[in-house]
């Protein structure tokens, strides 16, 4: 058993939330993800995200984008909810 004394704090990390407007399909399991995007949709293609990058591909699901963002959240410390 070691002892440890912190003795200068440089910064503090902020949980922070943001969200999207509100847009409108069928369930979760639509495809939200095209190479020729509408409203309400995620073009096809690759963003990074803290540093990670995030392929989206088309015929992808809300739910799907979700599960790509929380793959890499071990990395990236970011979550989505659906």
């Amino acid at each position: 058993l070691q002892n440890y004394t912190v003795s200068e704090i440089t910064s503090l990390a902020k949980g922070r939330s943001q969200r999207t407007g509100d847009f409108n399909i069928a369930d979760a399991d639509s495809a939200v993800v095209s190479d020729t995007p509408g409203v309400g949709q995620f073009k096809t293609g690759a963003f990074t995200l803290a540093g990670v990058e995030v392929s989206l591909n088309a015929g992808d699901s809300l739910n799907t984008v979700a599960a790509k963002i929380n793959a890499v959240k071990g990395t990236t410390h970011i979550s989505a909810n659906v």
